[in-house]
Parts: structure tokens; C-alpha cells; sequence
């Protein structure tokens, strides 16, 4: 699928062409030769490391022969490709020609894939003078087809070879201004308010969280500020209904203990009147069926049940009690369908 990218592009070369048919321009049509390079988007401009470096035996410095001495590991010039190709592309239409790839003063458009950010800082020089061989850092490269920033390794296996060479993971080493001292520009403004969504989520920043958080300093934070839809109302009413969908967002913060000890000193808002009454239906919300989730997180023994009055010697567990009782008088509290004998014993 076309990009807006690859659109405009395309757009620009038939103009392009345009222009040299009219004119009869040989020279723009090999200064477009650029635009046709980037015609499949710019991760994948068409350039086969695996027939430069596998097939004929090319070395990286044969190409990139500033690696050992600078900073950029220097990218190719079109005298660097004219020994072979002068011959090679003379029988060659103007826009098939290494030639065509490299704008006039500029570098060559795969310049752009791999380019680093300013904000990053990386040596060659360094690397090299460290032993660091070019594959550990572009994988697969010499058996690519093409030229894509894939290639390359990103922040975690760097962090990872510099533990491994006892080189510093400090953010100097490799940034000019992230610092663990200096909030990044993304915490400002709603960022209290959103960043529980974004380390909940796949995105790149929640794995970056550790660079300068501990767990322990996100638990100490939340046990001092309360999220903030712990309002009074979410204290109130709201919190039992969420922490029976999701207890274990709660626990984040809370243990099970915390729930116990406060449940303990502050009856729920349902229990009132006479909630707690024989004939209160507050019984259903435990036995339909019988759950430990609801009521018996507070009334884990259930002392009352223990009270029930014992089936008579002439009775058995068989019996359909409800035939009986029930009937001429009213049972004493609410019939819940259940077994009696499941009481009654």
C-alpha cells in the first residue's frame, strides 16, 4: 500500500520526467535517480549488502572507510563505487546506474535509514577501538537485501553488551540531555493523571519506566496519593463493586488484611435497619449459592449457622421438609430454596 509518502514521490518523478522528455535533460532524469530509490519507502531502499559482501567478498571498510577513524562510520561516495561500476553500468539506462543514487553534494538516500537521532551519542571510533566487531551491532546485515533500520539493535541490547563489557549504562554515556535527574518532556502537564495507562499498556515508554523507577518507589507514591478516582464517593460506594471485578489492581496498593481490618471497624452501607434480621432477605446474597467472595469475607465462621436448631431423632436427611413446614406456620426466616439439612443437621 502507498504511503503519502511514496504518493508525493511518485508524483514528483513523473513531473521530473516530464521535464526531461520536454527537454531532453539526461541530467535530471539521473538526479531523480534518488526519488526512484526511495519508491518502495524509506525503510527499504533496495540495496543488497548480501551480493557486496557475500558474493563479492567486499569488507565493510571497502565501503565505509572512515568506521576506524571517526564517529560515522562514513557512508559511500560515488567515487568509491565508480572502479566497479564505471564499467558495469556504462551499457545502462541513466536511472540503473550507482550514479543515479547519489544526489548532487549530498549523501546517498540509504543515509537516512540508519541515521541516528542528535540526541543519541555514538561512536565508531570508540566501538572499534573496544574491539566491537560491526555484526554484534548490525545483525544479519551482509545476507540483507535491502537496507532497513531492522537491522540495527536497539536500547536493551546495548544496555545489555555494555553489563556484559563492564561499560557504564549511566544515560551520559549515550544521551545529551535524558538524564534520571531531568523529567522527560512526556511528564508534564496530564501526565499523573495518564501514566498508570501507559505502564499498563504495550507502549514503548512503559519499558523505559525502570531506567529511573523502582517498584518499591511506584508502591510508597500510591500508598501517600491516591489515585484519582478514590474520591468519597469511590470510598463510599463505589470501591466494593471494581474490587469484585478487579482485586488484583487493588492489591497493587492494598492487602487483603487492609480490606479485613476496615470492613471490621465500618459495616457496609447495606448493612442497616434490620438488615441482619431472621426474616432480611441478606441472607440470599451469601447462599445463592453459598459464597466465600461477598459475605464471607468478613463472616468467616458464621457463628449463627451453627445455632440452627438439630434434625429430630424421627427425622432423616431425605425428608422433603417443605411439605411440613412452612405450611400451616411460617418458617422462622427466609427460605432460600437451599437443602435445610445443609443447617439443620
Amino acid at each position: 500500500m502507498d504511503t503519502p509518502c511514496t504518493t508525493s514521490l511518485r508524483r514528483l518523478l513523473r513531473r521530473l520526467i516530464g521535464i526531461a522528455l520536454l527537454g531532453g535533460g539526461v541530467g535530471i532524469l539521473a538526479a531523480s535517480g534518488c526519488h526512484l530509490f526511495h519508491l518502495g519507502g524509506p525503510e527499504r531502499p533496495v540495496f543488497s549488502h548480501r551480493l557486496h559482501v557475500v558474493e563479492k567478498k567486499l569488507e565493510c571498510s571497502d565501503c565505509h572507510a572512515d568506521y576506524e577513524e571517526s564517529e560515522n562510520a562514513g557512508m559511500p561516495v560515488p567515487e568509491i563505487c565508480e572502479p566497479c561500476h564505471g564499467d558495469l553500468d556504462k551499457d545502462k539506462p541513466p536511472l540503473q546506474r550507482a550514479s543515479a543514487f547519489f544526489p548532487p553534494g549530498g549523501e546517498p538516500a540509504w543515509s537516512l535509514v540508519t541515521k541516528l537521532p542528535e540526541e543519541v551519542n555514538f561512536s565508531h571510533k570508540v566501538h572499534h577501538e573496544k574491539n566491537v566487531e560491526c555484526s554484534e551491532c548490525h545483525r544479519e546485515v551482509s545476507e540483507s537485501q535491502e537496507v532497513s533500520s531492522r537491522l540495527a539493535i536497539g536500547k536493551p541490547e546495548c544496555m545489555d553488551c555494555h553489563a556484559r563489557r563492564g561499560a557504564s549504562n549511566e544515560c551520559a554515556v549515550c544521551h545529551q540531555k535524558i538524564r534520571k535527574d531531568v523529567k522527560p518532556e512526556n511528564h508534564l502537564l496530564g501526565w499523573i493523571r495518564t501514566h498508570g495507562q501507559d505502564v499498563r499498556s504495550d507502549r514503548r515508554t512503559s519499558s523505559d519506566c525502570g531506567l529511573c523507577h523502582t517498584e518499591s518507589s511506584c508502591s510508597s507514591c500510591h500508598q501517600e496519593v491516591p489515585p484519582q478516582n478514590h474520591t468519597n464517593y469511590w470510598r463510599q460506594r463505589g470501591h466494593g463493586f471494581v474490587a469484585a471485578i478487579d482485586r488484583d489492581n487493588c492489591k497493587a496498593c492494598h492487602q487483603a488484611d487492609y480490606c479485613d481490618r476496615c470492613h471490621q471497624e465500618v459495616e457496609p452501607r447495606s448493612h442497616t435497619g434490620s438488615f441482619a434480621s431472621t426474616m432480611q432477605t441478606h441472607c440470599l446474597d451469601c447462599h445463592a449459592p453459598l459464597s466465600g467472595e461477598s459475605c464471607g469475607s468478613c463472616h468467616k465462621g458464621t457463628p449463627s449457622h451453627l445455632l440452627a436448631t438439630p434434625l429430630p431423632p424421627s427425622h432423616n436427611p431425605a425428608m422433603n421438609c417443605r411439605q411440613c413446614h412452612g405450611v400451616g406456620e411460617p418458617l422462622p426466616h427466609v427460605d432460600n430454596g437451599d437443602s435445610c439439612v445443609s443447617c439443620h443437621r
